[in-house]
């Protein structure tokens, strides 16, 4: 089992280009290591059924099982070959890492029973640091996943509902080159939306939240107890004495029901738990939009008063010693049926879901951009083949949706688009498959067509000379995508 330092290490070398950078994770043990070449993630490679099914597994608040780097061959990669500079000729598998979320300084992940690996992961970019812009074209991640997204998910339906591949395709070049894709800010909208419509509930809430009269056993006076119950009697039978004055002691004390009124409840758990997110959540969209020109005024000061509300709620709740909820949580009456606290519990539930699906989509967006190139070689090689007279497509493989939410960065059927087209010409027919699948593919490619002609996800934001690699953000000035996927099309089909 090793790591490399990245998934552009990685390709670049499962692609031909020698290099050592990787280290050995050893196994039965706890192994901590730093990578912090600011690239991205890391990779782990393994041999083919050295790990069980289901490993390695990543640990922690999103516990799930790594995804892994589609294609099968035998290993052309140099980790764990002690020889000479020969391939390794060993079946290999390789899964990929998931980026740093929230405030999280480390990642633990189970690579197998007895196998653990910690990451430091201080160093590496974050949802909060993806705010920054220059003269080269570079954008936010968080809008180019944004539209990636939507492309991907428009997909499937254009090849469903037009009446042909060519019409498919010249569509989803008008919907490749639409800027409007990027426009929208759920976070913000839901912030926004949340603050109008909790502004009273809030302030309500502030001032007088929801007290229950509770009993508690104490140690009381005598002359203080008002009523006593079948505990305080087993507790008096049990001490020395023949009356009640000689069994309360010296101190003149018992053990008495004293009632007492409080707002550690859980409805008042939840208002924390929604208070302390919603805290969180606007302190980094205005943190993330802080630099961005024309932004909207009225709204940037709607979610600021929002925010204020809210650490107020959160101050008071913290000295009266009331903790925050921790999911899942069963909702109780006044949940479900306080006009107040029922607002909250949606609320907090609505929160949670677009937080969770941010994370999600931050967290691989590495397979995001893989399954999009994918979709950008079938659309310029489908291009290339309408140019050329002579040369048509004999079949071409469906786009089907995945059920239900996108999952892993995944949006297409089978993670990714696996479309085979015939070429028709003068020359012998010749199919070109799209592999993003584990039938045989070269180990990670998201296009080939023949040892010649491949095209490699590099995950880097500036292209290197290596005309089969492509970077990995689309939409920007420096990107090379539809250059480098021209310049492949063309060689396919020459």
């Amino acid at each position: 089992m090793w790591l490399y330092d990245s998934y552009q290490e990685f390709s670049r070398e499962a692609a031909g280009v020698p290099r050592t950078v990787w280290k050995e994770i050893v196994p039965d043990c706890r192994t901590r290591l730093f990578p912090t070449d600011g690239k991205g993630p890391p990779v782990i490679v393994a041999e083919c059924g050295e790990l069980p099914e289901q490993y390695p597994k990543l640990e922690g608040r999103h516990r799930q099982s790594l995804p892994l780097i589609p294609g099968r061959i035998p290993g052309r990669l140099l980790a764990g070959n002690t020889g000479s500079a020969q391939f390794s000729g060993e079946k290999l598998k390789a899964w990929l890492v998931p980026w740093r979320v929230g405030s999280d300084r480390t990642m633990v992940i189970t690579v197998k029973p007895g196998t653990v690996l910690v990451l430091d992961v201080t160093a590496w970019q974050g949802p909060q640091d993806d705010h920054r812009r220059d003269g080269q074209g570079r954008r936010p991640r968080v809008i180019l996943l944004r539209r990636a997204g939507r492309v991907l998910s428009a997909a499937p339906t254009v090849f469903a509902t037009e009446p042909s591949i060519g019409a498919a395709y010249d569509r989803l070049e008008r919907i490749w080159n639409d800027e409007r894709l990027e426009e929208g800010d759920p976070q913000g909208e839901l912030l926004a939306r949340q603050a109008r419509q909790l502004r009273d509930v809030l302030e309500d809430l502030a001032t007088r939240p929801r007290a229950v009269l509770r009993t508690e056993h104490r140690m009381l006076k005598l002359q203080t107890v008002r009523r006593t119950d079948a505990k305080t009697l087993r507790w008096l039978s049990a001490q020395p004495g023949r009356n009640t004055a000689e069994r309360a002691g010296a101190r003149q004390r018992v053990k008495a029901p004293k009632r007492y009124e409080t707002i550690a409840t859980l409805e008042n758990r939840v208002l924390r738990a929604f208070a302390a997110l919603t805290v969180l959540e606007t302190k980094g969209w205005l943190a993330n939009r802080a630099s961005v020109p024309g932004m909207d005024g009225a709204r940037k000061a709607i979610i600021e008063a929002h925010q204020l509300r809210n650490r107020r709620i959160e101050s008071i709740l913290r000295e009266h010693m009331v903790p925050e909820a921790r999911p899942p949580v069963q909702p109780n009456f006044p949940l479900r049926f306080d006009p107040r606290y029922r607002e909250i519990w949606r609320a907090w539930l609505e929160l949670r879901a677009r937080s969770v699906a941010a994370e999600l989509e931050w967290m691989w967006q590495h397979r995001t951009f893989m399954e999009l190139l994918g979709l950008r070689a079938a659309m310029k090689l489908h291009q290339a083949i309408h140019d050329r007279s002579g040369n048509g497509i004999l079949a071409h493989g469906p786009v089907i949706r995945t059920q239900g939410a996108p999952n892993q960065g995944c949006y297409l059927h089978d993670a990714g688009i696996r479309s085979t087209l015939g070429i028709v010409s003068n020359s012998p027919l010749e199919f070109i498959e799209y592999r993003t699948n584990d039938d045989g593919g070269l180990l990670g490619a998201i296009a080939t067509a023949g040892p010649s002609s491949q095209i490699w996800w590099d995950a880097q934001d500036l292209h290197n000379d290596n005309d089969g690699s492509v970077g990995e953000l689309p939409w920007t000035l420096a990107h090379a995508w539809d250059a480098r996927l021209e310049k492949w099309a063309a060689k396919v089909i020459s």
